[in-house]
This record gives structure tokens, C-alpha cells and sequence, in this order.
């Protein structure tokens, strides 16, 4: 059997990105790298899926309190924690519960482009930085649906693009009309357990990375894999997949202390 490689070792040896939009949700550059370990466009033919804990809890919900003095609420928002989720937001969405909405969960901080693809209401949204400070706050307008002589280029094209203006990691939708009813503004701090949904986002992204990683290493011609790559990179995984096939050899000795700059 083949050893396996840190995920840290061999995510960063591709940086195939391919430009992509979601409806209600980002529009966005998916890249696989360890900054994002969650940015993949899905499993590859034959991946495993995810954890039942893992898969059980990002389909479920949270309680999140927002709003000040007489005008808090607790809100419980489904969790859109991994790439299928995150991209399918609250598209095709006729209404949105009064105490309800979606809360999308990143790995990392970064410029976030919300539209309404495919969107039937209009949708509150307010983004979020690591430390839950509101960078800022919009309502999205629904757009006319593609039309049926409109090509998907035409129709993406015309779409409103709301930025989270400063890198953000988070993202609330709500039903439209409660960011202004709650008074939240940018610069407010929403608390929540900011590390837990991360860490989810985090496993849920590292387990499609891995098989991700172990199809293109394992089943796919190298020349087909390295063809679009720089020549570093090139080398990289060429001396990745003979470090994967070559016997484990006797470990290296361990060299002694340097006299004068201790043990």
C-alpha cells in the first residue's frame, strides 16, 4: 500500500483555479490551496464521503442572537458549510421563515461577491469578519430568471454583484427587512461560536481535498495531470508521486548537537 502525504504537503502543489458563481450565495475564484481548504468543486469519481457527524451536522442548524437591547432576536439559520451547500445558498427559496435564514461558514477571511442567482425574494445579507464584526451589509434585490433565448454568460453578466467590501468569512441571509428592523450597521460584533462552525468547514473541505489529492496522484496519467502546471509545480508532483511508490528506506540518523549551541 502506498503511503499517503500531509495533506500540508501536497494541497499547496495545486493551484488549478477556475472562475465560478453561485446563486444567493458568492461569486468567487475556486482554488485548491491550504488557505481554503474548503474552495474545491467537489468529490472526484470514487471519493468517500464525508464523516456521518460531520455530514449530519452541516445540513443542520444554529441559533444565532441578533440585534441590540429590545430588538434582539435569536435567529436559527441553516449552515452552508462545505462547497454544495455554500453554492446552492437559498436559491429557488419562495420564502424565507420570519426567524429563519442561512449562515455560510468559510475557512478563511477574504473578499465575498454575493448575487441572486436564481434567487425568488429578496434576501437580507450582512458579512462577517473572523472576530464577527459586520463589514457590511446589503439587500439583495431578486432579478429576473434567465429567459430562455438568454445563455448562462448573458444572464450571470447582468446579475448585481453585493461585496462584503473588506475580507470577510462569514455571511448571514435573512428574510428581507431585518437588517433594518434589528438596526444591525457594519462595525457591530454578532456573537457565535465562530471557531466550532469553522472547524467544520475546515474537515468538510479537508476530506474533498485528500481524495481530490489521491485521484490525481494515483489514478490520473501524470502528463495529464501536470500538463497545465508550471514547470515547478511540475517537479513537485512528479517528485511526489515517486516519493509515493518508492519502499520506505531506513531512517535518516539524526545529527549531533553543535558544540556551544546546545542539545
Amino acid at each position: 500500500m502506498m503511503a499517503r502525504l500531509p495533506l500540508s504537503t501536497i494541497a499547496p502543489l495545486l493551484v488549478l483555479t477556475v472562475a465560478m458563481s453561485f446563486g444567493c450565495a458568492t461569486e468567487r475564484t475556486i482554488a485548491w490551496h491550504d488557505a481554503d481548504l474548503g474552495a474545491t468543486d467537489g468529490p472526484p469519481p470514487g471519493q468517500n464521503p464525508p464523516p456521518k457527524d460531520d455530514k449530519d451536522e452541516a445540513g443542520k442548524k444554529v441559533k444565532i442572537k441578533l440585534g441590540k437591547g429590545e430588538l434582539e432576536a435569536e435567529y436559527t439559520l441553516e449552515i452552508a458549510a462545505d462547497f454544495l451547500s455554500r453554492t446552492k445558498g437559498l436559491s429557488g427559496r419562495k420564502e424565507i421563515a420570519e426567524r429563519g435564514g442561512m449562515i455560510f461558514v468559510y475557512t478563511n477571511a477574504d473578499i465575498r461577491n454575493f448575487w441572486m442567482y436564481e434567487c425568488l425574494v429578496d434576501i437580507d445579507i450582512l458579512y462577517l469578519d473572523p472576530k464577527g464584526v459586520v463589514t457590511a451589509t446589503h439587500t439583495m434585490k431578486a432579478e429576473p430568471l434567465r429567459q430562455p433565448r438568454e445563455s448562462a454568460a448573458m444572464y450571470e453578466a447582468r446579475l448585481k454583484r453585493y461585496t462584503s467590501r473588506r475580507p470577510a468569512q462569514f455571511a448571514i441571509e435573512l428574510k428581507a427587512g431585518e437588517i433594518k428592523r434589528l438596526e444591525i450597521k457594519p462595525g457591530d460584533v454578532i456573537e457565535f461560536d465562530r471557531k466550532k462552525l469553522t472547524d467544520l468547514a475546515r474537515r468538510l473541505g479537508e476530506q474533498v481535498v485528500r481524495a481530490r489529492m489521491n485521484y490525481l496522484l494515483r489514478a490520473v496519467p501524470l502528463e495529464a495531470t501536470i500538463e497545465v502546471l508550471d514547470p515547478v509545480i511540475r517537479e513537485q508532483i512528479a517528485k511526489a508521486r515517486t516519493d509515493l511508490s518508492a519502499p520506505a528506506g531506513p531512517p535518516e540518523p539524526i545529527a549531533p548537537p553543535v558544540p556551544g549551541r546546545g542539545g
